[in-house]
């Protein structure tokens, strides 16, 4: 059995893992890892991210793509994707930036979950619930407020399971909050980015 590099920093989980429910909550917490808390910055960007990938692969409906046809198929609905970010909501999304990353930054995914969930929907063709979901949960993370574990972890698996129940083929990614030495918001880049 080989040893994926592709395992979550905080779980432990390898991407296969992570969309099986019953090994992702056999994982063992581990307070050290887990104690720092994530960039909530960071994370709003990753999910959104996450959701353009989903959004490429709707046709194909397979996170990894290897087929010719499914390259083309992926590459075609990511420009059709992206011109209507553009054309629709005046966003380049998911554009590389020479020595630099993409332009998918704070203030596009920040759009993307809060702006107009609707047109996000229009554009892309994920769930609207779910991209609700995941704002609420971002929400959480960018207060600077103590959140309620149980609560957030009930929003969390809720939507955890409309995600594996839409999207079942493409690997996704709450234990922090509980371990986190400050309220989870405290760890944001705003007054870095300022």
């Amino acid at each position: 059995m080989s040893v994926s590099s592709q395992k979550c920093y905080i779980c432990g989980c390898t991407p296969k893992e992570m969309n099986d429910k019953t090994k992702l909550e056999s994982k063992i917490d581990n307070p050290e890892s887990n104690q720092y808390g994530l960039s909530p910055l960071h994370a709003r960007i990753r999910s959104f991210e996450c959701l353009l990938r989903i959004a490429y692969r709707l046709e194909v409906n397979k996170w990894q793509i290897r087929s010719t046809d499914d390259k083309q198929n992926v590459a075609e609905r990511k420009k059709s994707v992206q011109e209507m970010f553009r054309d629709r909501m005046g966003l380049l999304v998911d554009v590389v930036k020479v020595g630099y990353g993409t332009t998918n930054d704070g203030n596009i995914s920040c759009r993307f979950f809060f702006e107009n969930p609707s047109e996000s929907t229009a554009i892309t063709g994920i769930d609207e619930t779910l991209i609700k979901d995941f704002a609420i949960l971002l929400q959480a993370v960018f207060s600077g407020y103590e959140i309620d574990e149980n609560a957030f972890k009930n929003h969390a698996t809720r939507t955890l399971e409309r995600y594996l129940n839409l999207y079942p083929w493409y690997c996704i990614g709450h234990r922090i909050i509980n371990h986190a030495i400050l309220p989870i918001g405290q760890f944001t880049e705003d007054a870095q980015e300022c």
